[in-house]
Order: structure tokens, then C-alpha cells, then sequence
């Protein structure tokens, strides 16, 4: 004979299920803002609007309470996950698709223990994407304004999950790259000081803040580079970076000092190359340049500095013809970039 269900059970059995929800989405919050020690079982009840005895009585300690509210959000991402249809997908589209949502969810989910760590692999990853080198301007073509937010958010709840002193300094560092990328200097300026003030040992954050005030205060660059470079004397960049602000400073025989050293290094860098160009230009040196402007427009031929050098050198040589082939080429792809970034730029209202 079938059992039947006690009806007066049903209610009952209702409001322990959404007793047990409200705690779980309570606990959530609390977890996400204070973590698993900051957190107080108090402040869970007093939210989800039950008896704190209630907590124990159904999840039995804070520990597994915690351990509940993991283990609900990982059985949502699986069930999302499932209406991404990545099989209908090419596996590229579907590596971004899943990519994509992976990071989306782990934002609006900052009780995970991992997303720390997911943000940290993001921001680095996706900031040398856009500027492998320390020095370059974010690549237009890829800074779309959708992904720069993106940065933004990452950064903001790394701050807000990593509290202590050299993790909001590595936070700072972050922000400080995507503000500067984004042409905003004196923000960015601003954030890697601060990131200095909290920790000045980082040595990305003094490396960083050296290539952002270079331009316009290089003796201050020169005292952070020297100050990197007496820490690590054979480091390739810090040489290169100080030996552009020597020559920035004048201090030309420094300047080709340190780039003799490390063109010995790397004959056919160009980065090196042009700046032992536009010593000798500096100098009036023409026939010292020639050779340096030929082979690095023969490692580099679209590079924008590397044109604006040739253009350079065949305004001392006297090649008129040859400048204004140049400037051509210059304006074109100056123009070219322009529509890269307003493209890439977010659409007004």
C-alpha cells in the first residue's frame, strides 16, 4: 500500500528549504567581503533574517557553512557552463566563449577562494597582451574599451579580497600600467607612487613609474632606473631604459656607453640600434648613422620611431625627396592608428 506525504510536513519542510537559501545567499556576501576568517556567523544570521542557532543547526559549523556555500556555487557554474553550447561552436570561438564567461563568473563570484588568483593571471596576461614591453603604448587594435573595463574591474576586487599591504601595492601597480596605457599619466603616475609609498622594494612598480615619467622629468626616471639597476646590474631593459634617459639628459658618452654594451650583447636589437641612431643624428654624425638607420629599417620597416628616424636622417642628409616619402608613410599610418582607437574608443549615448 503507497505511502502517502503528510500534508502538515509540507510547509514545514518549505520553510526549512528557504531558511537553508536565505543562509547560503547571506553567507555568500559575508564570505565574499570578509572571507572565510573575517567573517562572522552574527552578521550571516542577522542578514538572512534567522536565529543564528538556525545556522548550526543546519550546516552545523562556519567551516562547513563555508564549505556549503562553495560547493553550491561551483554545482551553478557547472549548470551555466552547460548553456554556453560550446560543441556547437568552433573550438576557437568556444576557447573564447569559455574563456569569456569563466571570467565573468568568477567577478560576480568573489567567494571563490581561486579568484584572487584568477584576476592576478588575467590582468598579467591580458596586460602584456596588450604592451609586451614595459615602454609601448596599449595596442589599439586589442585595447577595445569593453576589455580596458574589464582591467579595471579585475584590479578593483583584487584590492577589495587582498587587503594587506603588498598586495594593494601589487593592485596599484595594475592600475597604475592600465591608466598610463590608457594615456592617462598623471593617474597612473599617482597609483605607482602610491604603490612605492606602500612597498618601496616592488621593483615592477619603481621599473614602471620610471618609463612613465621619463618624458617629462627623465632626471627622476634616471634616480629610480639607477636605483633598479644597483639591484640587478645585468638586467637588459633597466640598462636600455637608463641609457634612453641618459641620452634624454644629454649625458651622451653614459648613452653610449651602456648601448655599446649591449648591442656586444645583441647586435641586431633595434630598439638599441635607434637609439645609437639618433645618438649620432644628435651629434650631427650622418655618416655614423647611416649604417645604423639602414640595417634597423631592415629589422623593422613599419615601426613609427623607426620612420620618424629615417625621416630624421634624411632631413641632416639632405635627401628631400626621401623626407617626404617618409612623412607619407608616417601621416598614413598615424592616421591608421587614429581610427584604430576610435573605433576602439567607447560609443557616446
Amino acid at each position: 500500500m503507497p505511502t502517502t506525504k503528510d500534508p502538515a510536513t509540507e510547509p514545514r519542510s518549505r520553510d526549512a528549504d528557504r531558511s537553508q537559501l536565505a543562509i547560503l545567499v547571506a553567507a555568500r556576501d559575508e564570505f565574499a567581503q570578509h572571507g572565510l576568517g573575517g567573517a562572522r556567523v552574527d552578521r550571516i544570521a542577522e542578514r538572512a533574517d534567522v536565529n543564528k542557532r538556525l545556522i548550526y543547526y543546519y550546516f552545523g559549523s562556519k567551516d562547513d557553512l563555508f564549505l556549503a556555500v562553495l560547493e553550491s556555487t561551483y554545482a551553478d557554474i557547472r549548470e551555466a557552463e552547460k548553456n554556453l553550447h560550446l560543441t556547437d561552436l568552433t573550438p576557437v570561438e568556444g576557447i573564447r566563449r569559455l574563456t569569456e564567461f569563466t571570467w565573468t563568473y568568477y567577478i560576480d563570484h568573489p567567494e571563490f577562494p581561486e579568484t584572487p588568483l584568477v584576476m592576478e593571471a588575467y590582468l598579467e596576461g591580458r596586460l602584456w597582451v596588450l604592451a609586451p614591453r614595459s615602454d609601448s603604448e596599449m595596442d589599439a587594435r586589442k585595447a577595445e574599451a569593453a576589455g580596458v573595463a574589464k582591467l579595471h574591474r579585475a584590479v578593483d576586487l583584487w584590492l577589495r579580497l587582498r587587503t594587506g599591504k603588498a598586495d594593494t601595492a601589487q593592485g596599484l601597480v595594475w592600475r597604475g600600467r592600465i591608466q598610463v596605457f590608457e594615456n592617462e599619466h598623471a593617474k597612473g603616475i599617482f597609483s605607482l607612487r602610491e604603490a612605492l609609498v606602500l612597498d618601496p622594494n616592488h621593483f615592477v612598480a619603481r621599473w614602471h613609474l620610471a618609463m612613465a615619467v621619463a618624458q617629462d622629468s627623465p632626471t627622476d626616471a634616471a634616480r629610480h632606473l639607477e636605483t633598479l639597476l644597483a639591484r640587478e646590474p645585468e638586467n637588459y631593459p633597466i640598462r636600455f631604459g637608463l641609457a634612453r634617459t641618459y641620452r634624454m639628459l644629454g649625458r651622451t658618452q653614459d648613452s653610449q656607453r651602456i648601448l655599446s654594451e649591449l648591442r656586444a650583447i645583441r647586435p641586431n636589437d633595434p630598439s638599441v640600434l635607434l637609439e645609437l641612431a639618433n645618438l649620432a643624428l644628435d651629434a650631427g654624425r650622418v655618416d655614423d648613422a647611416t649604417p645604423l638607420v639602414t640595417r634597423v629599417l631592415e629589422l623593422t620597416p613599419d615601426s613609427p620611431p623607426v620612420l620618424l628616424t629615417a625621416m630624421r636622417y634624411h632631413q641632416l642628409a639632405n635627401h628631400p625627396d626621401e623626407v617626404e616619402r617618409y612623412r607619407k608613410r608616417v601621416e598614413s599610418m598615424q592616421a591608421e592608428q587614429q581610427k584604430q582607437r576610435e573605433s576602439a574608443a567607447p560609443s557616446k549615448p
